[in-house]
């Protein structure tokens, strides 16, 4: 998100923190220029985050797929707003490069058609499969 403001008082990422910090997770509060971490993002959240101009679905992180790429091949799982949360992070301003950005996903009792949709995005850089009993 390119947004050229001198001040972070100003700038929209800022203006709608509270929101922001609800969409996400991020249960702190943030100091101008943190840099917060989450990883319970819901597709709803992130289509509301984008709706508000306040994620660009052109961002990447690195060699991640693009946001909006992410988030439509995730919404095409099956019952993906029950299993779908999003990872990445919040770059508060004032920093020139403040914006939200989706690092990666985690799904619930994936498939394998899961699986072969994923594929479309490329190999990620780490992949985790865990078995759990309780």
């Amino acid at each position: 998100m390119a947004t050229s403001v001198t001040g972070s008082k100003e700038h929209p990422l800022w203006v709608a923190r509270e929101m922001v910090r609800s969409t996400t997770g991020i249960n702190a509060i943030a100091k101008p220029g943190d840099v917060q971490h989450f990883a319970h993002l819901t597709l709803d959240g992130a289509k509301e985050l984008i709706g508000r101009k306040l994620m660009d679905p052109q961002e990447r992180q690195n060699y991640a797929p693009p946001i909006g790429d992410m988030l439509e091949g995730l919404g095409s799982l099956k019952n993906a707003k029950d299993r779908v949360s999003l990872i990445g992070y919040v770059v508060w301003p004032p920093r020139e490069d403040a914006r939200i950005s989706l690092e990666g996903y985690n799904i619930d009792h994936p498939t394998a058609e899961d699986l072969m949709v994923l594929a479309a995005f490329g190999e990620p850089d780490e992949t985790n499969l865990r078995h759990w009993w309780d």
